[in-house]
């Protein structure tokens, strides 16, 4: 029997998929810190995969996995569906949304102006030209 070293926060059905194969399992309970360090790194992995998504079947179906994630880190976190809401309406208000599908090239401030030290502070997010 071959062992792969695994390593993540998986599906609660997962193990009893593989062991029903007769495959091996080695798990182990996570603390609710641990959880949602891990659905951090889950939602990560799976926000990967949303970007590698080839077709609108396989884009589906990973947006459904970031959902997942999403509702389990609202779940540890203790954040209620209202809570989103409110900040949602909140960015929308001030930030708006995506319907008008800006895309920034470049931005050219003033070193006095309010966004300078936002992309000043995240030289490799946002590199001087």
């Amino acid at each position: 029997m071959t062992t792969f070293i695994v390593k993540k926060l998986v599906r609660d059905r997962t193990q009893e998929r593989i062991e029903k194969y007769g495959g091996k399992v080695h798990v182990h309970t996570l603390s609710p810190t641990e959880t949602i360090e891990k659905l951090k790194e889950k939602l990560l992995e799976e926000s990967q995969e949303v970007a590698d998504a080839m077709t609108p079947e396989e884009l589906l179906s990973e947006i459904g996995d970031v959902y997942s994630v999403l509702r389990g880190l609202r779940k540890y976190c203790n954040i209620s569906d209202e809570q989103i809401e409110v900040v949602l309406a909140e960015k929308k208000l001030i930030r708006g949304e995506y319907d008008n599908r800006c895309f920034v090239e470049k931005v050219e401030v003033e070193k006095d102006h309010h966004w300078f030290e936002y992309y000043n502070s995240q030289p490799k997010r946002y590199p001087k030209k």
